[in-house]
């Protein structure tokens, strides 16, 4: 049963039960309608709170274990602007295995692990602060497209930090903010500010 099916039925059964004028039919329907729109708003949000991890691609070697590429920059032609930037448990990069200069796309490729964060930044203009969601690796899995890593979403935020989250997060969210809101990205500088 489609949901314009449903809003007929409830409309038969308001129709047999209660006698409504022609604009009142119409408020009603426009009503239930509404009510349907905010009933699939709240089951989308329960499904998404049911699911509450997300993935990242990254690649594998057996030499090196997982790694995420830290890629980003702000595209004027599109009006948006995009960053994905790994740390370390401790807050630092870590080790970076390979670089490379293209422009608004991948720059390092660095090593990850369970428990490193992942920051992903997000912008239609690059005057104003971008929003940044952080995550947490909690592991990895293979896909029909390769590997990935399950992540859990510790923190969003879009203005500076709290002072206790600060040291933890801190370059993370300048490096990930910083590319965010580059244009013609291509490169990551390493610091905080």
């Amino acid at each position: 049963m489609t949901h314009n099916d449903k809003i007929a039925a409830l409309m038969a059964a308001i129709n047999d039960n209660i006698i409504l004028g022609d604009a009142e039919k119409s408020v009603v329907a426009s009503a239930l309608v509404e009510g349907f729109i905010r009933i699939l708003e709240v089951e989308d949000a329960e499904q998404k709170a049911q699911q509450p991890h997300c993935y990242f691609p990254v690649e594998f070697s057996p030499a090196e274990g997982f790694s995420l590429w830290n890629s980003g920059g702000f595209r004027g032609s599109e009006g948006k602007g995009t960053s994905l930037v790994s740390v370390g448990v401790d807050g630092n990069h870590t080790r970076i295995l390979r670089t490379m200069a293209e422009v608004n796309g991948r720059h390092q490729l660095t090593v990850v692990y369970p428990g490193c964060y992942i920051a992903q930044g997000n912008t239609v203009d690059p005057l104003s602060s971008p929003v940044i969601t952080i995550y947490q690796i909690l592991g990895f899995s293979r896909s029909e497209t390769g590997f990935q890593a399950r992540c859990s979403r510790i923190l969003r935020t879009v203005d500076n930090l709290e002072e206790d989250k600060r040291e933890r997060f801190g370059l993370l969210v300048s490096v990930c903010r910083e590319v965010c809101i580059t244009q013609n990205a291509r490169t990551i500088l390493w610091r905080e500010g």
